[in-house]
């Protein structure tokens, strides 16, 4: 039994269980662009930055 989705668009739409409502018609797909078009452009909000990624494993090739 699959249960409603909730009201708020907020929740409604969480990427986290999007497939799932989708799939089972709780979502539509028109709903769901209708809800991205609504997003605000927040790019000029951004900053730019810079990380960089170390494998914990990366010792280990070394010896």
């Amino acid at each position: 039994m699959s249960k409603a989705a909730p009201n708020n668009d907020e929740t409604k739409f969480d990427l986290r269980l999007l497939s799932q409502r989708l799939a089972h018609g709780d979502v539509t797909a028109a709903e769901y662009e209708k809800f991205l078009k609504a997003l605000p452009d927040d790019a000029e909000n951004a900053e730019e930055a810079k990380a960089s990624f170390v494998s914990p494993y990366a010792d280990q090739h070394k010896r």
